[in-house]
């Protein structure tokens, strides 16, 4: 029975990118119950499924997202697609933005859309967090926010890649430590300070992956710590330095706060710099 069930949901791959398929076409009479042991049927419990829709960065203003099935309705039924959907950021309305201009600094986020009569599917970018806020075409309903977000920098959608979809962790392509990418600059706060993520990481993440760079003035020798809360204490120290121009690197996922901030400090000569190269989305979509 699980091969069928596995047959079943590849066919709705490859039908037509503008179907959608009930929950009963993916059921057989048994019912699952809540041991979650019998194959036979799965309940819709179990298919909260996203499967595909990736994004992938095509030029400064445009995305496209690959294939892919997702469930909606209180994932009660899927919708497939099977051709790829292209994002122009630099248009409004359906596969564009849903309102507004592309602009610098601002998160955008997917949103998956569905002709209520056709049975169409789109996609349109949004700076609003809440599917109730997007504003859909005429004739589309939002049926699924992607779990995956980007900020505009310098203008256009950073270069990425993307791993462990459907719980995404984006890279920076061209990441480094330089100008572009630092969100700290040998910093010699004495007691934990401020870092703020917001240029480079969207509202929907929540674990950023970072640079840091442990120089020192030459004054003694120091270290350097971060953490997101005063119940870290001393936080993790994350280098150490015994001498200008001695220093040391580590690249680590960190926890941020919400509103994407966590805190550093550094004892004796010690200097931190910080360098962004991507972040993961942990929040539920």
């Amino acid at each position: 029975m699980f091969v069928t069930l596995i047959k079943r949901l590849a066919l709705a791959l490859i039908m037509s990118s503008f179907t959608s398929h009930s929950f009963a076409d993916f059921s057989s009479e048994e019912d699952l119950g809540d041991t979650g042991q019998s194959i036979e049927k799965p309940s819709w419990k179990f298919i909260r499924a996203l499967n595909g829709f990736e994004p992938e960065r095509l030029s400064k203003t445009k995305l496209a997202l690959f294939p892919g099935v997702v469930a909606y309705r209180a994932a009660k039924e899927l919708v497939a697609s099977d051709k790829k959907l292209i994002i122009n950021m630099a248009s409004n309305g359906l596969n564009g933005l849903d309102t507004g201009q592309f602009s610098d600094g601002v998160g955008y986020y997917i949103y998956l859309l569905r002709n209520v009569k056709t049975k169409e599917i789109g996609a349109v970018a949004s700076s609003a967090i809440s599917m109730k806020k997007v504003t859909t075409p005429a004739g589309f309903n939002a049926i699924r926010k992607l779990p995956w977000g980007f900020v505009a920098i310098q203008g256009q959608i950073p270069p990425f890649h993307l791993s462990y979809w459907p719980k995404p962790f984006t890279r920076f392509t061209d990441a480094a430590s330089s100008e572009k990418w630092s969100a700290l600059d040998n910093g010699r706060s004495r007691v934990f300070s401020e870092i703020d993520l917001s240029r480079w990481i969207p509202d929907n993440a929540r674990m950023a992956y970072i640079l840091c760079v442990v120089d020192n003035t030459g004054e003694m020798p120091g270290n350097a710590s971060i953490r997101v809360s005063g119940e870290q204490k001393d936080g993790l120290v994350v280098g150490s330095s015994a001498a200008k121009g001695q220093t040391s690197s580590l690249a680590l996922h960190q926890r941020i706060n919400s509103n994407r901030k966590f805190y550093y400090k550094v004892t004796g000569g010690a200097t931190l710099s910080i360098y962004v190269l991507g972040y993961s989305n942990t929040e539920p979509s």
